[in-house]
């Protein structure tokens, strides 16, 4: 998934959405180069949300949505770009059970 890095102070969202390394296992019988296998994700940008979609390389599909503002996005979504008191980053959240990665 895209990477998403929120400052918890300055509330400075940044997003890198290159998915050309997502999957070096991919099938590369058709093209040598491929990377990414069936890994996809979709950014869109509405006003002062950005919401973001796709497959992961499992299969599995994630999606969240974060609003400019913090406190206008609904959890778990609102922890996605957050680095954890370990040391760990919130990457997405999986769809069905709303699971963070």
């Amino acid at each position: 998934s895209p990477t998403v890095v929120r400052h918890p102070r300055s509330g400075l969202l940044t997003i890198t959405a290159d998915t050309s390394y997502s999957n070096l296992s991919a099938e590369k019988l058709f093209n040598e180069a491929n990377n990414r296998g069936s890994v996809i994700s979709t950014v869109r940008l509405e006003g002062n949300w950005l919401e973001i979609e796709g497959t992961l390389a499992d299969g599995s599909k994630h999606k969240f949505r974060l609003h400019t503002h913090d406190e206008l996005c609904e959890m778990p979504d609102r922890l996605v770009g957050r680095q954890q008191n370990d040391g760990s980053w919130i990457k997405t959240v999986l769809d069905g059970d709303r699971e963070l990665v």
